[in-house]
């Protein structure tokens, strides 16, 4: 048989207590929903060979430039390496690069492990017409490792000196041009030719007449989105 009983009123206390214990869930809930990470800080993910003088992998260094959700897009602290942005002078966009086949295969294969892999997105990628030439930015792409856009490259910095970024003692002995405020860095958009590419110089100020595809010297600054529980 059923017990009966009756409740009695609630008091104001009862009520405090109770609404107290219900904004604590929804507190812990809304923890547990925020992102580790924000926009300004430096995480580490992945490892590079960064010394001249070791063939030791270290840590890689990146900057969260954007947060979206459970993921973030990271740029490397440090220009890591030196790589043409296409073997051969010719008319050639990011689709068809050669340094876009480095990053997604080579870099790609060589900085993470099969873990760390599974957390990088594929990104679809859209490198936009030069806005002051007209020059066509070629088909869109699906990446995991890809570079910034000139439109990217000033939406995510606030001004030339937060663009500024200096290069590993390795990228210098690839061949990176580095200069007293830091090194030059490449960028994906076309320049004010079908055979040029748009970069960023020393002093952070973007370069978007460009330079030859096949110029040598320009460093690179991958830029991934990955999972932010990776990055923890």
């Amino acid at each position: 048989m059923l017990s009966r009983y009756k409740l009695g009123p609630i008091t104001r206390r009862d009520f405090t207590s109770r609404n107290s214990s219900w904004a604590t869930e929804e507190t812990l809930k809304s923890r547990q929903t925020q992102p580790s990470v924000s926009v300004g800080d430096y995480v580490s993910f992945g490892s590079y060979r960064q010394s001249s003088s070791s063939t030791t992998k270290t840590a890689i260094e990146w900057q969260v430039l954007d947060v979206d959700g459970s993921k973030a897009l990271l740029i490397s602290r440090y220009c890591l390496d030196c790589v043409q942005f296409n073997s051969s002078q010719k008319e050639v966009k990011w689709d068809c690069s050669t340094v876009r086949q480095w990053l997604n295969d080579t870099f790609l294969y060589n900085a993470f492990s099969s873990d760390e892999r599974s957390h990088i997105q594929e990104t679809d990628i859209e490198t936009k017409s030069n806005p002051y030439y007209g020059i066509s930015g070629g088909s869109d792409t699906c990446d995991k490792v890809f570079l910034l856009s000139m439109d990217e490259a000033e939406k995510y910095f606030c001004n030339d000196e937060d663009r500024r970024a200096n290069a590993t003692s390795y990228a210098k002995a690839q061949g990176a041009q580095v200069y007293t405020q830091g090194a030059w860095w490449r960028l994906r958009s076309p320049g004010m030719f079908d055979y040029s590419v748009t970069s960023v110089y020393a002093s952070g100020k973007i370069s978007t007449d460009g330079d030859a595809v096949s110029d040598y010297g320009c460093a690179i600054r991958p830029a991934i989105w990955v999972d932010t529980s990776a990055i923890d």
